[in-house]
């Protein structure tokens, strides 16, 4: 009896120091999860604060590089295509600063580029100034009108991603006029590079719905026809292609039409082009003719040549 009795008492105390136990590790852990927590929500919220703050800094970057442009405008009494483009010499070339997370907004990069957000950047200043503004917000609604399908952001389809389709749409809105038409023989362009490769297009990775809509659009787009000059027949046109000309590199590539963008630029009476340069890796004035730019690249064509109305 006396045996159980110890027995017993040994077993309570055990249950009740390791209640004890229990409820103390309980309340100590539940203290740290909610010091965790705590952290956790304080650490998101400055990270999202500097985000912001990030975002808003380069904005005033580029509005402050857009204002530069306009000053140096005023100050030299001309506005010419390529004295806006010669403003970006030097600035660094980047791949992709078009494709963001979330939903399709415009984007606005003047500290570095790729070959066709420097074309457009370039343009949108000029359609700026053109207008006589110089406020930032008639900067980025000039953009916004280049860029987009009938200057109208809805959804990722609205950007002009094909360069064929871009030149159709900015046709049709009168902002350019093709050119190469006197000079050059027709093409039509079998688009499908997008929507059969869609894992280099984060947008459309997972979202078959995105796809059929660059579907649709390469076919309608495909249906254009477009002239171009051969670039074996680029030397007897050199006089007709005037400064300032927007130069569409015309690709043998399957699936694509256009794989580059340039202004045409005249130095010392030899033709040439300014373009944001992927070997170079900044903006350039291409060190030789652009005949010989064209020759040396075995997967072009010829261009398309549009002038900026």
């Amino acid at each position: 009896m006396k045996y159980s009795l110890i027995r017993n008492n040994r077993k309570k105390y055990k249950e009740k120091h390791l209640l004890y136990f229990k409820r103390t590790f309980r309340n100590r852990f539940s203290g740290v999860r909610r010091r965790f927590c705590r952290f956790y929500k304080f650490l998101s919220l400055i990270l999202i604060c500097l985000n912001f703050t990030s975002v808003h800094a380069q904005l005033f970057v580029d509005e402050d590089i857009f204002n530069s442009c306009i000053r140096r405008s005023i100050r030299n009494g001309k506005c010419s295509v390529t004295d806006i483009a010669l403003n970006f010499i030097g600035k660094p070339y980047r791949a992709k600063t078009l494709e963001i997370n979330g939903s399709e907004k415009l984007v606005v990069n003047l500290r570095e580029f790729d070959c066709c957000t420097f074309v457009e950047s370039v343009m949108a200043v000029f359609l700026t100034i053109k207008e006589h503004k110089t406020d930032f917000g008639a900067f980025k609604q000039n953009l916004t009108n280049i860029r987009y399908r009938n200057g109208q952001i809805d959804g990722y389809a609205s950007r002009l991603h094909y360069a064929s389709d871009w030149i159709r749409d900015n046709c049709k809105k009168g902002i350019i006029e093709m050119v190469s038409h006197d000079a050059g023989q027709k093409i039509s362009f079998g688009l499908n590079y997008m929507s059969t490769h869609t894992e280099l297009y984060p947008a459309l990775k997972s979202n078959p719905a995105a796809v059929e809509d660059i579907k649709k659009i390469e076919i309608e787009a495909g249906k254009t026809r477009f002239f171009y000059v051969s670039k074996h027949n680029l030397k007897s046109v050199e006089n007709s292609i005037r400064q300032g000309d927007i130069l569409c590199f015309v690709t043998s590539l399957a699936g694509l039409d256009i794989s580059h963008l340039g202004i045409a630029y005249r130095t010392d009476s030899v033709l040439t082009f300014i373009h944001a340069s992927q070997g170079a890796k900044k903006v350039v004035v291409n060190p030789g003719t652009l005949a010989d730019y064209c020759m040396n690249i075995e997967s072009n064509k010829g261009i398309i040549i549009c002038k900026i109305n």
